[in-house]
């Protein structure tokens, strides 16, 4: 019983620790979106959704194309989607490893918030989701929250590349198997949502580059007479 209080004191301990230091910060530091952020997030924003157009309109087409009972053209299309997964794959995980070299040069980071296990279809994500949402409470700083984030992202991009590719192939075997279609669907719909949280935290990083103290924003006081 004692142990069992020591560890929840403990868990709340951080949890304080953690709540303290981002209103510390927000009281510290202005954040704000620069003009260069601005633009940086515009550029992989654009070259993300072009990746993504590609992506879903070759699984798109290809399920309307097995709907009308065109499964050769069904198929073909499935292999036109793969390739595109794979091409996008190796984009997006250097995107996530460059979000955390850019954050190496901030002064203090934005508040962060855990990915959400709900976003995901697949249960291995929602799992591993799940347990970085509880350890992110238990983090002090904003730094490790997000290099917790930056990992969920990276082994999330992983996962669900390979299985998204395995399981088209399965669809393709069997194109009149509605589950393997269904699966492939939730599988673009996990890719989708860690691909928004990419660019999400893309962004709370560049806020963060733009941070300034309190003080330099806020007119000098004037002397008491």
């Amino acid at each position: 019983m004692t142990l069992a209080l020591c560890v929840l004191g403990g868990f709340l301990f951080l949890v304080i620790v953690g709540r303290h230091n981002e209103a510390t910060t927000a009281r510290d530091w202005e954040m704000a979106l620069t003009p260069m952020g601005e633009a940086i997030l515009a550029e992989v924003a654009e070259g993300v959704q072009a990746q993504t157009f590609m992506i879903e309109t070759s699984y798109g087409s290809a399920e309307r194309e097995r709907a009308a009972g065109s499964y050769d053209q069904a198929v073909r299309l499935l292999s036109v989607g793969s390739r595109a997964v794979e091409a996008c794959a190796p984009s997006m995980l250097h995107l996530v490893k460059s979000i955390g070299v850019l954050a190496r040069q901030a002064a203090a980071i934005a508040p962060v918030t855990p990915v959400s296990p709900s976003a995901f279809r697949a249960a291995e994500l929602r799992t591993v989701a799940g347990l970085a949402a509880i350890a992110h409470h238990l983090l002090v700083t904003a730094r490790e929250r997000l290099g917790l984030r930056l990992a969920v992202l990276h082994y999330g991009f992983r996962a669900i590349v390979g299985r998204l590719i395995g399981a088209t192939h399965a669809a393709a075997a069997c194109p009149d198997e509605a589950a393997r279609w269904a699966r492939v669907g939730a599988l673009r719909g996990d890719l989708g949502t860690l691909t928004e949280e990419s660019v999400e935290t893309l962004r709370l990083v560049l806020v963060s580059l733009g941070a300034v103290p309190a003080t330099a924003g806020r007119p000098a006081r004037r002397p008491a007479a």
